[in-house]
Formats: C-alpha cells, sequence, structure tokens
C-alpha cells in the first residue's frame, strides 16, 4: 500500500487509508462510508495472506454508492463474490511496483486525461429534454487555524449525504479550490471561513476575489461566507464580497442551526434540480394505515407478558424508535454478516434482477410491495433500478415498526424528489402476517394493469414457519406478478459458525433490547445462549433445515429471543416448487465455493 500510495501523490493524487486517520470515538464504519462516498474511486487491495470480509463490504458499499472500483489482486488471493463480475489488476510480489503504476496510469488517463474531480453521484435524466443532472458540490476555503471547526461542519454535512471538499489556503489549497472549481459536469457553491485567523490574509481580503470570483462566480450557485468566532457584520461587509452572499454563523450555539441551514440550501438545490419536468405537479403522494383496533398501550402489555412466559415475538425486536436505531447499528457495523451480504448481493445484482423482470413481464407499470423494510437500503436499490428505467411505481412498505419506516422513508428521500411523477409510496404499519386485511387498501393504491412486484429480502422468510409467509405472499399474486426472495443457506457449515454470526457484543444488544425496554435491566453477555436444531418442525417446513434459536436468562428464567432458518439449497428450491407452487425464474448466489446466500426471482406457476 505504501508504494501504491507514494506513487499516487506524486501524480497529484490524494488517497485516503482508514487507519492513518484516527478519531478516537467515531465508529469506524461510518468513517469509512463518509470516506468513500467523498472519493472519486476506490481501490481494494486483495492479498493472499488473509481474506478480509470487512474489504468485501466497503466493496459493496462503493458499489451501491455509485463509487467505481479497482481492485488490485495478488495472484493465488480469494476474491470475494462482490469483485467477480469486475476487471481486476493481478500482480505478485515480484511486480508490485509495475502493478500499481498501470493503476496511476489508469486514474490519470480516466477521463480524457483530466484529473479525477467530483461530478457524478447519482444521474437522473430530465425526461423531456434527457440532459443529465448531477449533484450540487460545497467546496470550503479556510485557514488550518479553523480545521476543527470546518472539519466538524463538512464531517455533519456529509453524513447527511452532502458532497464537501475543504482546502486550507495555507496550504497550497488556492490551486486545489481553483481546480475543483473548473472541473467540469458539477454544481458547485463556495464557501468562504472567516476567522480572527484569517480576516487579515491576503488570501480572503485579496486572492480569492481574483483567483475564484473574478472567474467563476457566475458558475456558482450560492456563495457562503462562514462566520467562525467574534467578528462583527461590518468587518466581513468591508471585505466587499458580492452583496448576495450569505452569512452562516458557526460561533458557539449556532452551530447546529448553521448546520441546518446549509443542508436545506444544499439539498433543496440538489433536489429541484433533479425534479423531472412535464406537465404535472411536482409532489409525491404518500399514504398510510395502521394496525387497527390496537391501541400503543397494548403493545406494551403483550411484550410484558411474552416476557414472563419466556418467548418474545420476533416483530420487537423492531419495534420501537430504541429498536430501530440498535437495528441500522448491526446492519452496518457489526460481525451480523446475514444483513451485510445480503445486502451486498443485492446491491451487485438488483440491475439484472429488475432488467429480467422487466423483460418477462414487458411492463412499465410496478407495484413493489416490501415485507418487513428494514432500514430501506434494499428498497432504494429496487426502486432506483426500476426508476432508472422510467417505470411507474406504486411502493408499499409493511412493517410492524413505524420508525423503520421512517428510516425507510428518510433513506428513499432523493428518489422521492427526484421522480415526484413515477413514485407514489404508501406505508402499511401492521404484523405482515396480517397482510391479507390489507388487499383492498393496495388495490386502490396501485395504478391499473400493475404488475406486483412482492419482496421478502434479507433472509425474512427463515424468521417464520415458510408456509404460513409463503401462503400470504400467493394471496397477493397472480401468474403475472413476481417474488424476489431472499435466504440463508447452512452451507456445510458447522454449527459454532453458524452461532458466530449472531455472538458479537452490538447483535446481542439488538436482540436482548426489548428487555432492556420495559425493564431497564442490563443483560450481560454470558447470560446468553444459541442452540442449533435439525429439522424442527415446530419451526420450520422444509427438509434439511437448521434453526438457530437465541435465548437469554433473566431473573434465573430462559426467555426465547429468536429463531432463524437456514436451508440446504437444493432442499429448499425443491420445496418453493413441489410444495409452494412457484417456477424459478432465476437465482443469484454468492461466490464461496459453497454458496451462503441467495436471491430468487420466483412466479406462480401456471
Amino acid at each position: 500500500m505504501k508504494v501504491l500510495k507514494t506513487l499516487l501523490e506524486k501524480n497529484g493524487i490524494t488517497s485516503y487509508a482508514a487507519e492513518e486517520y484516527v478519531n478516537l470515538g467515531e465508529q469506524l464504519s461510518k468513517k469509512i462510508q463518509t470516506a468513500i462516498r467523498s472519493s472519486d474511486m476506490l481501490i481494494a487491495i486483495i492479498t493472499k495472506d488473509k481474506f478480509s470480509t470487512a474489504v468485501n463490504q466497503e466493496i459493496g458499499f462503493a458499489i451501491s454508492a455509485g463509487i467505481p472500483v479497482i481492485p488490485l489482486v495478488e495472484e493465488g488471493a480469494t476474491v470475494g463474490f462482490m469483485l467477480e463480475d469486475i476487471e481486476q489488476m493481478r500482480f505478485n510480489r515480484n511486480n508490485t511496483e509495475h502493478a500499481c503504476e498501470e493503476i496511476v496510469r489508469y486514474i490519470n488517463t480516466s477521463d480524457s486525461g483530466k484529473k479525477i474531480y467530483p461530478k457524478n453521484i447519482t444521474m437522473y435524466v430530465n425526461e423531456n429534454n434527457k440532459n443529465p443532472t448531477t449533484p450540487l458540490i460545497l467546496f470550503i476555503s479556510y485557514s488550518v487555524r479553523d480545521e476543527v471547526n470546518i472539519q466538524q461542519l463538512a464531517s455533519e454535512l456529509r453524513k447527511q449525504e452532502i458532497p464537501v471538499y475543504a482546502y486550507p489556503f495555507d496550504l497550497e489549497g488556492s490551486a486545489q479550490i481553483h481546480d475543483g472549481i473548473s472541473a467540469e459536469g458539477a454544481k458547485k457553491s463556495l464557501a468562504v471561513a472567516l476567522s480572527q485567523s484569517s480576516i487579515t490574509s491576503t488570501w480572503v481580503n485579496s486572492q480569492i476575489k481574483q483567483d475564484v470570483l473574478d472567474h467563476f462566480e457566475n458558475d456558482l450557485n450560492e456563495i457562503y461566507l462562514l462566520k467562525i468566532g467574534d467578528i462583527s457584520d461590518h468587518i466581513i461587509r468591508s471585505l466587499k464580497y458580492p452583496k448576495n452572499c450569505k452569512i452562516v454563523d458557526l460561533s458557539g450555539g449556532n452551530f447546529s442551526k448553521a448546520v441546518s441551514f446549509l443542508f436545506d440550501e444544499l439539498s433543496q438545490t440538489n433536489y429541484k434540480k433533479n425534479q423531472l419536468t412535464s406537465n404535472k405537479s411536482h409532489h409525491y403522494k404518500m399514504v398510510g394505515i395502521f394496525e387497527p383496533a390496537r391501541p400503543a398501550t397494548e403493545l406494551f402489555s403483550q411484550l410484558d407478558a411474552q416476557i414472563k412466559n419466556g418467548s418474545i415475538d420476533q416483530k420487537y425486536l423492531y419495534w420501537d424508535v430504541r429498536s430501530a436505531v440498535r437495528w441500522e447499528k448491526i446492519a452496518e457495523t457489526s460481525g451480523y454478516m446475514t444483513a451485510q451480504t445480503s445486502t451486498n448481493l443485492l446491491a451487485i445484482r438488483s440491475h439484472d434482477i429488475i432488467q429480467t423482470i422487466i423483460n418477462d413481464s414487458k411492463s412499465k407499470r410496478f407495484s413493489f410491495i416490501n415485507l418487513g423494510v428494514g432500514t430501506g437500503v434494499k428498497d432504494h436499490q429496487i426502486l432506483s433500478n426500476l426508476l432508472l428505467r422510467d417505470c411507474e411505481v406504486s411502493y408499499f412498505a409493511v412493517d410492524e415498526s413505524f420508525p423503520m419506516i421512517q428510516l425507510t422513508i428518510n433513506h428513499l428521500r432523493e428518489l422521492i424528489s427526484a421522480k415526484p411523477d413515477f413514485l407514489r409510496i404508501y406505508y402499511i404499519v401492521d404484523d405482515m402476517m396480517n397482510l391479507g386485511n390489507y388487499t383492498q387498501f393496495i388495490k386502490e393504491g396501485e395504478e391499473k394493469e400493475s404488475t406486483r412486484i412482492i419482496a421478502l429480502l434479507g433472509s425474512a422468510i427463515g424468521n417464520f414457519r415458510e408456509s404460513k409467509i409463503l401462503e400470504i405472499v400467493k394471496d397477493l399474486m397472480t401468474e403475472n406478478d413476481y417474488l424476489i426472495l431472499g435466504t440463508e443457506y447452512i452451507a456445510d457449515r458447522e454449527n459454532d459458525e453458524l452461532i458466530r454470526n449472531y455472538s458479537d457484543k452490538s447483535t446481542k444488544e439488538f436482540m436482548s433490547g426489548p428487555i432492556r425496554d420495559m425493564t431497564g435491566s442490563e443483560i450481560p453477555e454470558s447470560s446468553f445462549d444459541f442452540s442449533v436444531l435439525f429439522e424442527k418442525s415446530e419451526y420450520t417446513d422444509v427438509a434439511g433445515s437448521k434453526t438457530i434459536v437465541g435465548s437469554v436468562t433473566h431473573n434465573n428464567k430462559p426467555i426465547q429471543l429468536f429463531s432463524s432458518n437456514k436451508y440446504d439449497k437444493k432442499s429448499l428450491e425443491q420445496y418453493l416448487e413441489d410444495e409452494m407452487g412457484f417456477k424459478i425464474l432465476k437465482s443469484y448466489v454468492t461466490s464461496e465455493i459453497i454458496p451462503r446466500y441467495g436471491k430468487y426471482i420466483l412466479k406462480l406457476s401456471r
């Protein structure tokens, strides 16, 4: 990595490696995800010394975020499924430098030989003029003495997926910001940090106006003056910046308000410029229905009774805001590979899944019904692929947890704003086992002659008796509709390896959350117990299945927290076709020698 980093620096290419930037107290995955989002490329270094699941996850995150990936792979190294469709640069220990030189040459010659500056993220095509729209990027010019304030601001905006590039003018940042703003293909705004440290500098007083504003003022969407510390507005006006500059106060208690203001400014600009031009009004419809005749107090009383009876319904793992936050944490940061690998597989295959359904159905009008939305990441992958093909979509988010639906809508906000005339959103807050109660609600919401795509993503089917949940799904389907089904296979793994997926601290905190929420008691890790049951009929209908059961001892009494079925691949497919009456249109699996995760496109047999 040192050889590559040195070559990149010699060629004027800035690189980032997580271990070089220590920020104590910050979650590592959040730091890496922020870095990937703000990068133009990801170089994945794969060696034969050790296969890294973390690298595989980062590759999947980059792909789903639209960031190009360059794999640098040592001969003989194990390559994860995330890279199977991506061209690789191979090397051995004797030609490392040559391989690195080839990568640098590729980067330098990409984009017609220009340096790579941010100019995409996600592009939507305007239906009428077919011109691609691009995101608005914020460039910040500041003094190194104000580093803490500016990096904190940049970090908060990046968390909200606003692209931010901050350059200290007193460390050769003037040339970088000039080149960045002059790059084609991106809309930009400029922010200049004004503090006691910077206002006396030649850069702030004259050079930035000559080198940047005189050249690019008409190209900039907005100019912001960031006020840091005790500086009067009179002093700021004396600097004679353009009158339309907006002053943003970052001082003291105003910081959060400033972040909110900039986020609103930048995101609204992006979304307005991404909206389609049409004769229809620019709005989106979001209608919901809650489980009837069941007050919130009943949820609490039922959970309390279940704790006392020694077995908790798994829906309570996701039931309120605290649960939603816990799930988001383990889906992104823990060793719970089921959620992460399932998302990565969908990121790789969602394009083909949707294209296969469109080709088979010959339809451009769909109802997408997702049973159990998670955090909305997988929903985004499906919906974005439908919308990028100009399909009309009625989207029904079904979940027991309203906070989960709120997380999902938050993840979809860009799609909602970019394609308001193509996407209608509905939500059903209820146990998905009660979905039959809402057939009329779905019919009234979807467009006429819509093809339904029903989804059980992740490995949600393993949380139910398969026949019960699949019969509910079948009631929603005709022979022209589709089911996208995710699953996890046993894959010749021993029981200890299957259990290991659930045994890290974050996952245990998630599973025991309902007990802590109700009782306020901390649950020590030592009180957890996991067992693996084979072909246990009370949990599964599929031959050859294994069921992982997790429980905890609380007040000297065992309480079952969850059960999850893992499948023999051949037996599951036979069950789907012979017992449940589905036809497997296409399947996708991860690329281990014996696949561990799969996705199916299913139709009802005629």
